[in-house]
């Protein structure tokens, strides 16, 4: 398992300069968000629309980034699962502190039902913070098997407060 942190760019003046307005539940944001020029460039990893869907079960609030307008997807080819990039704001974590971990487990429940009886796979995510106080965001990758998602959730939470 391996947890590296990072800092990533303010997610807010990016979204503006895409002209998307940031919603306030968690936030499904494109792998290729740092990057693209315009928001017809923005690609979301092929499985956002089933952990949306999980989520949306559960009654969770998730979102994409800019999901009134076409989107692309980007289909892994590989074995692994790549989960996509969750965006989590300065408010929700002080508002609801435990739905992050929440949607994690939940997540972390539906790929150990998944892959059950399977080779062992290795699951991809990011988890991007806002730190209002020091007016940052933190960038969370994770790569391992899904026993280890619980770590991430530890961090996330840690990184939160």
């Amino acid at each position: 398992m391996t947890l590296t942190q990072s800092d990533y760019v303010s997610v807010p003046a990016r979204a503006g300069a895409l002209d998307f307005a940031l919603p306030t539940s968690l936030v499904f944001l494109p792998e290729n968000f740092e990057a693209a020029e315009v928001g017809e460039e923005l690609r979301f990893r092929g499985e956002a629309t089933t952990v949306a869907k999980l989520l949306r079960q559960a009654g969770v609030p998730i979102e994409r980034l800019g999901s009134s307008r076409e989107t692309a997807f980007v289909h892994n080819k590989s074995h692994d699962w790549a989960l996509p990039v969750i965006f989590v704001g300065a408010e929700l974590m002080k508002q609801s502190p435990d739905m992050v971990g929440m949607a994690i487990e939940l997540i972390r429940d539906y790929v150990v039902r998944l892959f059950e009886g399977t080779a062992e796979k290795k699951i991809k995510t990011e988890v991007v913070i806002e730190d209002r106080q020091r007016k940052r965001y933190h960038k969370i990758t994770y790569e391992g098997d899904a026993a280890g998602l619980g770590e991430l959730a530890k961090l996330v939470k840690r990184l939160g407060k």
